[in-house]
């Protein structure tokens, strides 16, 4: 009779732990939360995110293509790694870069050395394509033109 106890308090608390960690990761994906448990989302008195104002143009070289990586050579002599869902959502809108092309990127750095690029021009051409919007939020998020 003990044991049925002592195994029906443990799996109880098994189950209120799942169950509170799916609640708790829910909320933090969804903004709902942060880790400390303060709101930092509210419908009540939200306003539009600021638009960015410190952008920067700077050109660079296709160094390399890959299927889930580009490398560009700055003007500096460094390197930007452009991957994951910016890549991803070029591609989907058909815009397509060659080895050695000369592009031109307009964005801003969200911390030193971590530069967010907003639209990307091919300057043999003109096409551009924008991957953010004036508030820095990508398009293809919420709250973006290309999400719901």
């Amino acid at each position: 009779m003990g044991k049925k106890i002592i195994t029906t308090v443990v799996l109880a608390l098994i189950f209120a732990a799942l169950i509170y960690g799916s609640i708790y990761r829910t909320r933090a994906v969804y903004g709902l939360s942060s880790p400390s448990g303060e709101s930092t989302s509210s419908t009540e008195g939200a306003t539009e995110a600021e638009p960015i104002t410190d952008l920067v143009t700077i050109e660079a070289t296709v160094e390399s293509i890959a299927s889930e990586l580009w490398v560009l050579r700055l003007e500096d002599g460094s390197t930007l790694e452009v991957e994951g869902r910016s890549l991803t959502y070029m591609a989907s809108q058909g815009f397509e870069v060659e080895e050695g092309q000369s592009l031109s990127k307009v964005g801003f750095y969200k911390t030193p050395g971590s530069f967010e690029i907003s639209q990307l021009t091919k300057l043999d051409s003109g096409e551009t394509i924008t991957l953010r919007g004036a508030d820095g939020r990508p398009v293809w998020g919420k709250g973006g033109s290309g999400g719901e």
